[in-house]
């Protein structure tokens, strides 16, 4: 099949099912719901869990604390958060990065 064109899918009214984010190793799949699919927020789910070199954890860590995002756990090795759609996010530092 082609590749996907936003912009020829969105005059004719048509929207992807999946979408891959990836950034190296990392690669997340997100499937759409609809544009009146109702956020559930008093059901947390589980965290989102990924492991990263140290820079990169605290480049988000600014984001978030910028963004003023909830803080669950500013711990060094360890920073946890919630976005604004209610999503619990664990970034841990990678064990060869740790002091």
């Amino acid at each position: 099949p082609p590749a996907y064109d936003d912009e020829t899918e969105a005059q004719e009214g048509v929207e992807p099912d999946y979408a891959f984010l990836q950034n190296g190793p990392l690669t997340i799949a997100l499937e759409r719901q609809g544009r009146a699919y109702p956020l559930d927020y008093a059901n947390v789910p589980e965290p989102i869990q990924l492991t990263m070199d140290r820079q990169s954890v605290n480049r988000v860590r600014a984001l978030v604390l910028m963004r003023s995002y909830t803080v669950l756990d500013p711990d060094p090795d360890h920073f946890v958060f919630r976005d604004p759609f209610g999503y619990t996010w664990a970034l841990f530092v990678a064990p060869d990065e740790g002091e």
